[in-house]
Parts: structure tokens; C-alpha cells; sequence
């Protein structure tokens, strides 16, 4: 068993085993003194509530999930505040952050998103085949329309899938946008950034319109596993920012060189974007069996 190596880790491993009550515990001694203390004490007394609510019959098991799910979106989201802080400027030593650093975490975490994701792509694509090809659905269906108009027909194997699917997206895919929000709104160098970087104050609007999505659809609704901008919102990732970032940090390190010279794609990290009906396409057996890595590939 890994043993956790910080204490917003321990409260992370008690969550991912179900043990909310123990996480609460630990997260109202840690950070009783820090600015995030005060959702702590809301989501202990959601919890607290619950608890009593299980112990009347006053709910059944679907809004007890829902209900175990916002707690847990809550706990997380304030760990990963904390975080940041301590990342951020708590201590003499995160005081001397250069901007270089900083803007490579950011762009660590643009990739850690896209990553998570494509798998989260390639999961729903072909839980969507396999569940349409179950029931006999030979129209076209918007995945989201999709998670909504079959999740109280999945069977076990299926909802396994849409819980991780979920599970990705509020975990990994949440810390890793709501970590690159913070950099990009705590850090003084963003306005020089906005002139010098472009497409970065877009980056933040999209980052933080995804953030507001969130919380207003995936922590209020068990059958939303998926979130990500449409185009008819028009604040889809603003494809090309990686690439000026690494201009600038290219200019940072050299500045006597062009920086206006071609940057080689293939070396660079990609952004996630919207999962775009004509981008994707569902497996062509949906009854094979799925890879235990990745799921179905598709194109992006």
C-alpha cells in the first residue's frame, strides 16, 4: 500500500475509499487556519445532515449519492486550493517562483487535461456502441443527450464505466483545470502575459467558464460524466496557446534569438478541445470487447 506522502494526500486516499467521515476529520485539523476552512465546514455539516437524513429513511440511495458526490467535489476543490496556495507563495522559497516555472506547470496541467480527456473520449464513444448496439438504437445521438436518455437503462458493466468516466472528471481533469485557473489568476505577470503570449487571457475565460460549468451541471446531476464547451457557447480552448507560450519561454531563455521562427508541432503538447460529433467516430465492433488501457481510439 502507498503510503501518502502530504497530508492533502491522506485526505485524497480517505476520499478514494469511500471513507468521507475520516476525510473530514482530517480536513477541518489541517486546515482550520486557512482561507479555505469555511467550505470545510460546510461540507461537514452536508455531511452531518446526511448522516441524519440516512439514519430517518428521509432519502433514498440516488440523492444519497448526490449528495456524497457534492461533498466530495467540495472537499476536493478546496484541497486543491490549498495546494496551490502552499505552491504559490506561502514560504520564502515559493516566493522565488520565476515565471518560467510557473508557466511550464501551467502548460504540465493543460496536458494532464488533454490526456485524461481523450480517455475519457474513447471510454463514452464506446459506451455509447455498446449500449446502442444492446438495445437496438440505430439513430444518431449526441453523447451527452446520450448519458441523459439511457443512464437508468445501463447495466452494472455499464454504470462501472460512466462511474469512471465521472470519476475522471471530478478528480484528475477538475485539480488539473482549477490548478491552471489559479496560476493564471494569481500570478501579477498575467497582464504583461496578455501582450506578450497571445491567446492566454482567452485561455483563462475558457478555463474559467469550464470551472462555472462544473459546478452547476456535473455537481448537481449524477448522470453528467462529461463536461466541456460546445461551440455554440463559443469559449472552446483556444487551440495554439501552448505553442506561444513555448515561444515565450523560448525568448525568456534566449532573447537575442528570432522569435518569430518555426516551432516544430510534433515536440509540443497538445490542447484538449470539445468532443465534436464529425471529430469522433464509434468503434466498428461495439460488442468487442474493451481494452482494459484506453478504451476505444478515435481521431481527434
Amino acid at each position: 500500500m502507498i503510503t501518502p506522502s502530504t497530508p492533502s494526500d491522506l485526505i485524497r486516499s480517505y476520499l478514494a475509499n469511500g471513507q468521507t467521515e475520516e476525510a473530514l476529520k482530517e480536513a477541518l485539523a489541517l486546515l482550520k487556519d486557512s482561507s479555505v476552512y469555511e467550505t470545510i465546514i460546510l461540507a461537514a455539516g452536508k455531511f452531518k445532515q446526511l448522516m441524519s437524513d440516512i439514519s430517518q429513511s428521509l432519502i433514498g440511495p440516488e440523492e444519497q449519492n448526490v449528495t456524497r458526490n457534492q461533498i466530495t467535489s467540495s472537499l476536493l476543490g478546496a484541497l486543491s486550493a490549498w495546494d496551490l496556495s502552499q505552491e504559490l507563495g506561502k514560504t520564502a522559497e515559493d516566493l522565488k517562483r520565476t515565471e518560467k516555472e510557473h508557466l511550464r506547470q501551467l502548460l504540465k496541467h493543460l496536458k494532464r487535461s488533454y490526456d485524461v480527456h481523450r480517455a475519457q473520449l474513447s471510454l463514452g464513444f464506446w459506451l455509447m456502441s455498446r449500449v446502442k448496439a444492446r438495445m437496438k438504437v440505430g439513430s444518431r445521438i449526441d453523447i451527452d443527450d446520450f448519458f441523459f436518455s439511457f443512464y437508468d437503462h445501463f447495466i452494472e458493466e455499464e454504470a462501472q464505466i460512466h462511474r469512471e468516466i465521472r470519476a475522471y472528471t471530478g478528480g484528475i481533469l477538475y485539480v488539473s483545470n482549477t490548478r491552471a485557473l489559479d496560476i493564471l489568476q494569481k500570478q501579477s505577470h498575467i497582464y504583461e502575459w496578455g501582450v506578450s503570449i497571445p491567446l492566454i487571457e482567452e485561455l483563462e475565460n475558457h478555463l474559467l467558464f469550464w470551472k462555472t460549468k462544473f459546478e452547476v451541471t456535473f455537481e448537481e446531476d449524477p448522470k453528467v460524466c462529461l463536461v466541456y464547451t460546445t461551440r455554440k457557447e463559443k469559449m472552446g480552448f483556444p487551440k495554439g496557446v501552448e505553442k506561444h507560450i513555448l515561444a515565450y519561454l523560448d525568448g525568456l531563455a534566449a532573447e537575442k534569438k528570432n522569435m518569430e521562427r518555426d516551432i516544430d508541432e510534433a515536440t509540443l503538447p497538445k490542447g484538449y478541445r470539445s468532443p465534436h460529433e464529425d471529430d469522433l467516430e464509434a468503434p466498428a465492433d461495439p460488442l468487442a470487447p474493451r481494452d482494459p488501457q484506453m478504451g476505444w481510439d478515435h481521431p481527434q
